[in-house]
């Protein structure tokens, strides 16, 4: 996915992917999360996000709620925030990545 905003560019083919995070539900349910960390070459982070309809990714098209998807820009405070909150996960995919080694 590619997205331009405030005049720069988030794309998810250029970029590094660093770790994802998903709640283990199904695609199809209203509920389901996923979320991707990437840093690009400058240093800056965006999470590309999908979710359900009921999720935090949605949108409101004529009174009603559909799945979305979302590239969103993260800057320090919130990149903290973020990996705060998924550090088990962290973890468990740089315990991967080291017994790949």
């Amino acid at each position: 996915m590619k997205v331009k905003f405030d005049g720069r560019v988030y794309d998810t083919e250029t970029a590094t992917l660093l770790v994802g995070y998903t709640n283990g539900l199904p695609i199809t349910d209203d509920y389901y999360v996923d979320t991707f960390l990437y840093v690009k070459k400058n240093g800056e982070y965006f999470l590309h996000c999908h979710g359900g309809a009921k999720s935090e990714y949605s949108f409101i098209k004529d009174n009603k709620a559909f799945g979305g998807e979302h590239i969103i820009p993260i800057m320090n405070k919130k990149l903290k925030y973020w990996v705060s909150g998924h550090s088990e996960l962290i973890n468990f995919m740089l315990f991967l990545a080291s017994a790949k080694k």
